[in-house]
């Protein structure tokens, strides 16, 4: 039969070269665990000041959104206002047009029955002026064929008088 393994010296070589091994590199694995938790702490540092700044952006652009959307709206309102007021001015100018256009046409009406009422008391001016010297020349020969030149005058005068 064989020997216990624990007698054995390659076991024992073995199992001293293991305690070597763990003893000299505790030490390093230490130091390895410490940076790997420091890195460790660094990526979530990194993490946490990502999610913030992400959550910042966020805030930011729905800040902007807002913006955008009231600045959309306040220029909608400004687009209805200005339509508004183009309707507004441009019935109030049809007003004023068609204001001017009244007026001119009653000045112009006006004109124009100026123009007659003068055209027809010129018309019966030159009648009475025909009617007093056809008048004139009847009494005028009737007067002069019975003799009394003073009472023709006096009468033509009278007549031109009465008849302006």
């Amino acid at each position: 039969m064989s020997e216990p393994f624990y007698l054995d010296a390659e076991f024992w070589v073995t199992v001293s070269f293991i305690g070597f091994v763990l003893l000299a590199f505790r030490p390093t694995f230490k130091a390895i665990a410490t940076h790997l938790d420091a890195r460790s702490a660094q990526i979530a540092s990194e993490l946490a000041e990502a999610r913030r700044l992400r959550e910042e952006a966020q805030a930011l652009l729905a800040s902007y959104q807002k913006k955008q959307q009231e600045s959309l709206r306040e220029a909608d309102e400004i687009l209805a206002a200005a339509k508004e007021e183009v309707a507004l001015i441009s019935k109030q100018s049809e007003n004023d047009i068609n204001q001017a256009v009244e007026k001119r046409m009653k000045s112009a009406m006006e004109k124009i029955a100026q123009s007659e009422t003068k055209a027809l008391q010129d018309v019966q001016n030159h009648v009475v002026d025909i009617a007093i010297a056809a008048a004139r020349a009847i009494i005028n020969d009737y007067l002069v064929n019975t003799g009394n030149d003073e009472i023709i005058k006096q009468t033509a005068s009278e007549l031109e008088r009465k008849l302006h």
